[in-house]
């Protein structure tokens, strides 16, 4: 298994043909104070797979603090099935997060976990806005 692409971004779909459309990736998140409220992002991967690994993977996705305990956490079971010979399965993941809460400013990550086994990680960062000034 190869993980080819793995980001958070803004949006993130499928066009009819199965390309993978990504719009806005972004590492850092914004806000004026806590808890930081995000309200949609989407978790965005791509793995590649040899004709033999074919089959059911378990598929978990993390949202962690920097101290490692699990803020959020999805997860679910995909097939994949056997390419023609002499090529690979690329599968293509999309999960939507809509509002979720970051307790504080720092450093956060996405996991992804093929198999109980970590694949990726995506660093996330919430960082406080700057107040504009007051005439």
């Amino acid at each position: 298994m190869e993980l080819r692409i793995a980001c958070l971004a803004d949006y993130a779909g499928l066009s009819i043909d199965r390309k993978l459309n990504i719009m806005g990736v972004f590492s850092n998140i914004f806000a004026p104070n806590e808890p930081i409220i995000h309200p949609q992002m989407y978790v965005v991967f791509q793995l590649d797979f040899e004709p033999a690994e074919a089959g059911r993977k378990a598929v978990k996705i993390v949202l962690q603090d920097a101290d490692g305990r699990e803020l959020v956490s999805m997860g679910g079971e995909i097939e994949i099935g056997r390419p023609t010979p002499g090529q690979r399965s690329t599968f293509n993941q999309i999960a939507q997060m809509n509002g979720t809460v970051f307790p504080k400013f720092g450093q956060y990550e996405i996991c992804i976990l093929i198999n109980g086994r970590t694949e990726a990680t995506i660093p996330l960062n919430a960082i406080r806005a700057e107040q504009p000034a007051r005439p």
